[in-house]
């Protein structure tokens, strides 16, 4: 029982006095939640539990500004957990509405703690980051990075840099129109030229790298995978020196984000906008892989990694004679690793195996196939699907059709993944597919004994018209050269009935 729990009754009794009619005494209570919660999930859990939450939401009417920017603070220390709880309550209340609100509050002290506390909320995958881009809420947090102390206009950048800071798993079109409307509202609000402001600071250096940081975090947003505003960008010839000073800063974050940054641009293939040769911008990221903090830094570099490598087999084959494979082989064994990180992991290595034949074959041979094929059955949408990713790229191999994964059993497991419930898992399976069917491949002949025309055939009407093609170039691979089996394991004629449906 939570109330019998370590510090029970004490926690019961500030909820209680949430409740109070005694300003100072309910000042106190809230002083003394945010002090209990601060770096512990376990209270974080346990106030939550006893209906924290909701009684601060009525406080933050309560029109008294120091409570107020205290009940601020403790809710951004609720937020700042893993307690899944707490963020699902307040993403399901009026808080967030609330505190976007409050930025528009004449107390300075009031907006930045807000603004602090938005920051750690929007840096959630889950929060309403629609919230942000409502036009009234777009246009204050701009104002706020061009006309308050650099402080809270680092805070401002960061949330509305938050959507590309923290994608989740969204699938392919919709993270793509998401990102595309956010973009352009973005761009249209000004944030691109309020953000110079802070990327060109001239205060204190921790200041300065913080500033920096949130306006790198601006220009990777509305750069990453637009062509016009990319061609926007380049007409500012000031950020693209900045961007060629920074990579070669002595601060790792924001060497990434400047590479990021680049690579976005590069990928525009716009000659004005390429401050740096792409291979010297793999050669920062090479770097960074073997960064370990913070963080979210180790977390972040292969992905960027893997975004710059996306059909470039010279930068590949410049990727597969360093180190990089064996980092990121030894991410995927580390059993501390987070799930951001074995993500990112393998995303890279999908795309260093995407071309070349020795990238595939240096990766097959350290035996990390089985541990790469267990993530496919992992409860993380994000990691079956870099997982199967990887797989992709790996089945290009004609030894690893023959002999890896093979031993793997690899293909009931890509067939188990065209009922998941990713589109983009399915469609990235089918392709995988397409690869371990071939003819030389002993994997045809079990996925014809094992129904594997009748569920390729059941995605050729699928809605979906990746899904469509990528089932008909796996059928047609499956069924080549493949008459005698299909008599054999078809006799009444099925496999001819649907290729007459397609």
């Amino acid at each position: 029982d939570v109330q019998k729990w370590m510090g029970g009754e004490l926690a019961e009794s500030s909820v209680n006095a949430l409740g109070s009619d005694d300003r100072d005494q309910c000042l106190k209570a809230v002083r003394s939640i945010k002090n209990a919660t601060i770096g512990s999930n376990s209270k974080k859990r346990l106030y939550t539990n006893l209906g924290v939450i909701p009684k601060l939401e009525r406080l933050l009417s309560s029109g008294d500004e120091e409570l107020i920017t205290q009940v601020v603070a403790t809710l951004g220390s609720l937020i700042n957990g893993t307690n899944p709880d707490s963020l699902k309550q307040i993403i399901e209340s009026q808080i967030p509405i609330v505190l976007i609100q409050l930025l528009n509050h004449k107390s300075l002290k009031m907006v930045e703690a807000t603004a602090r506390t938005l920051k750690i909320f929007f840096r959630k995958p889950n929060a309403p980051h629609q919230l942000i881009f409502e036009e009234r809420t777009l246009s204050g947090l701009v104002n706020l990075i061009k006309y308050t102390p650099e402080n809270i206009a680092e805070l401002a950048a960061t949330i509305l840099a938050s959507f590309y800071t923290s994608r989740s798993y969204l699938e392919k079109s919709e993270l793509l129109d998401r990102m595309r409307t956010y973009q352009t509202s973005l761009w249209a609000s000004g944030a691109f030229e309020a953000s110079m402001k802070l990327l060109f600071s001239n205060q204190t250096k921790v200041i300065n790298a913080k500033s920096q940081e949130s306006a790198l975090r601006i220009v990777g947003f509305l750069s990453f995978m637009n062509l016009d505003i990319c061609k926007s960008i380049a007409h500012h010839a000031k950020i693209l020196d900045a961007l060629n000073k920074l990579i070669r800063d002595s601060s790792p974050i924001i060497k990434l984000l400047a590479a990021s940054c680049i690579a976005n641009l590069s990928r525009c293939k716009i000659d004005t906008i390429v401050p740096l040769s792409d291979s010297a911008t793999v050669a920062v990221v090479l770097k960074l892989l073997h960064t370990s903090d913070p963080e979210w830094i180790r977390e972040e570099v292969p992905a960027a990694l893997a975004h710059i490598l996306i059909e470039n087999e010279d930068l590949q084959r410049m990727v597969v004679d360093s180190d990089a494979i064996t980092i990121l082989i030894s991410n995927l064994r580390d059993e501390s690793a987070s799930p951001s990180l074995i993500q990112s992991s393998l995303k890279a290595l999908a795309a260093i195996t995407e071309l070349l034949e020795d990238g595939r074959r240096k990766v097959i041979d350290t035996g990390i196939l089985p541990t790469i094929a267990s993530f496919l059955e992992n409860t993380s949408i994000g990691i079956r699907l870099a997982a199967c990713d990887c797989i992709r790229s790996l089945s290009r191999s004609v030894k690893a059709l023959r002999t890896a994964l093979v031993d793997l059993e690899i293909t009931p497991s890509l067939f188990k993944l065209l009922d998941d419930e990713s589109v983009d898992i399915q469609t990235i399976a089918l392709a995988a597919l397409c690869n371990v069917i071939l003819d030389f491949s002993p994997m045809k002949k079990m996925a014809l004994e094992n129904s594997g025309i009748k569920l390729i055939c059941y995605k050729t009407s699928n809605s979906n018209v990746t899904i469509r093609m990528n089932a008909v170039w796996a059928l047609k691979n499956l069924v080549f050269m493949a008459v005698p089996e299909l008599d054999s394991l078809y006799p009444s004629g099925e496999s001819i009935a649907c290729a007459c449906h397609i």
